[in-house]
């Protein structure tokens, strides 16, 4: 069950929040960007305390990340929202989800608690992980948290950060990883594939020149970015899904306009070798946001969720979306303008210089033919 709320004061006057009074709740709070390891671990021990208590497991969570209000720049996603929240409805009795607006950052950490959880009657305990800072200005932390609950005899838990390979698991390092093109280690903190959804868009046709159709795909901005590297993987179109292998960043081996460049897309898959489609327009390949991923530590980033207007300016450099290009395996279809999925598996290799273009293609035919057998 989901549950969609406003805290603003008119509508806690004329809404609830939709959990029946008098029921025993635990919960568990905060944005969960990413659902890793650690965010489960916690969610386990909070539903391990529900179960003690029988009482109803529930999480409480926002509809976004703070981020896209308060600092558009400087999102770095591992799922989008509507992924985030799917995942978090599966792993608790009910999922409370908070309309994060201006007027709740403007909240102070008190307002914020007693909005949001002073509500819920009958709630037995809460939990949170260590960095966890909420209220304007983030004055929120462990400390006040702790306090609130205890003056309201509500038992406190905080989740210190799991860790795996001996450092601790955070979305700050899922997103270093990502930046470093290790996607195979990401996800094994992610518990999956760390995948990103796009729109495929026209290119420069030159990819079927190699014999490697390939579809162009506008990522949307607020992802975490990838290395410049090419990867196997898989593309879901639609209900279908494809074996691919997909590469993003400017590679080096032609550095003329005019030049083949074998990472610009058709968005046309014939069945066979050649290129019907007759679509020119020309999409530029825009740079990286960073090079470490573009994202602050999770705790600065948490220090910061809930800054207001007054105290966080909400401009800056603009977020650029990026590209990636995929070629399908077996696909056959015209790509122009759909949605699609991609799931980074494996780096197949980095991108590389090569002095002709019969190595280019020895390299492409060996990153296809592992994705064909490997996948």
């Amino acid at each position: 069950m989901t549950i969609s709320i406003d805290v603003t004061p008119s509508a806690r006057r004329e809404q609830s929040t939709g959990v029946a009074r008098g029921r025993l709740l635990v919960a568990a709070l905060g944005v969960f960007d990413g659902v890793h390891v650690g965010h489960q671990a916690l969610i386990t021990a909070m539903r391990a305390d529900a179960a003690k208590r029988r009482a109803s497991a529930v999480i409480i969570t926002f509809d976004r990340d703070p981020d896209a209000l308060l600092r558009p720049w400087m999102l770095q996603k591992l799922l989008s929202d509507s992924e985030r929240l799917t995942l978090l409805r599966s792993l608790a009795d009910e999922l409370v989800v908070l309309t994060f607006d201006r007027r709740l950052a403007a909240l102070s950490w008190q307002e914020f608690l007693d909005s949001c959880l002073l509500q819920k009657a009958s709630l037995a305990s809460i939990f949170v992980g260590r960095n966890f800072r909420f209220g304007a200005g983030a004055a929120g932390g462990i400390k006040e948290l702790g306090q609130w609950a205890d003056a309201h005899g509500i038992e406190f838990h905080v989740q210190e950060l799991s860790c795996v390979g001996g450092q601790p698991i955070a979305s700050s390092r899922v997103r270093s990883l990502v930046a470093a093109g290790d996607v195979e280690q990401a996800a094994v903190l992610l518990t999956r594939p760390f995948a990103v959804e796009g729109v495929v868009v026209s290119g420069q046709r030159r990819g079927s020149a190699l014999g490697f159709p390939t579809a162009n795909i506008l990522v949307d901005a607020d992802y975490a970015r990838l290395a410049d590297c090419v990867y196997g993987g898989f593309c879901q179109v639609g209900d279908e899904r494809y074996k691919a292998a997909i590469a993003t960043g400017r590679p080096p081996t032609f550095v003329s306009e005019d030049a083949a460049d074998i990472t610009t897309a058709e968005g046309r898959f014939p069945p066979g070798k050649g290129e019907s489609s007759d679509k020119t327009a020309v999409v530029p390949h825009p740079g990286h946001f960073s090079s470490d991923g573009g994202k602050t530590s999770d705790a600065a980033k948490e220090a910061d969720a809930f800054s207001t207007e007054e105290s966080r300016p909400l401009n800056g450099p603009p977020v650029s979306p990026y590209i990636l290009e995929a070629h399908l395996l077996d696909f056959s279809g015209d790509l122009y303008g759909r949605r699609v999925r991609l799931e980074l598996l494996k780096r197949l290799r980095p991108m590389q210089r090569f002095d002709s273009v019969e190595e280019l293609k020895a390299a492409l035919c060996a990153n296809v033919d592992w994705v064909a057998r490997h996948l």
